[in-house]
């Protein structure tokens, strides 16, 4: 494969398949984002475009988050940090989310194997992906990406 391209798409003389963000959230926001969680709304995680619950590739609880006013600034932040991101290393045709920001809730013994972000459906319209750790990583075992 001519290592010029990724999936077909001429690279930028900066590309990398990763951004990491240090500092996206401060600590304050970061435990306002926590506290929306909210136990009532969950469910076991399933994989995107699968009807039902299967936990041999993800194991998990989640919330999804809408877009109302109350989470507007968590939706405008990784805004701005994707729009940025994607105009200096990607040059993807944006045209905003999708689908709702997800909270994911790992305990003990909870996981997601490696996988890829786009499958079927709702999925196949993913071009980039963002995941915001929300825990001090003293807190766990695992989580590499």
């Amino acid at each position: 494969m001519d290592s010029n391209y990724f999936f077909g798409l001429p690279l930028k003389h900066n590309f990398v398949e990763y951004v990491y963000l240090n500092g996206l959230f401060l600590p304050h926001e970061i435990k306002g984002v926590r506290s929306l969680w909210k136990d009532q709304e969950t469910v076991k995680a399933t994989l995107s475009g699968d009807e039902k619950y299967n936990d041999e590739l993800r194991k998990s609880s989640v919330m999804s988050i809408g877009s109302e006013s109350e989470y507007k600034w968590v939706y405008d932040r990784l805004a701005s940090a994707s729009i940025q991101t994607n105009n200096e290393r990607y040059w993807f045709d944006l045209l905003g989310f999708h689908e709702n920001l997800q909270l994911t809730r790992y305990s003990t013994g909870d996981f997601f194997d490696w996988h890829l972000d786009f499958g079927a459906g709702q999925s196949s319209m993913r071009k980039l992906s963002i995941t915001v750790q929300l825990s001090d990583p003293d807190e766990y075992e695992g989580g590499d990406l």
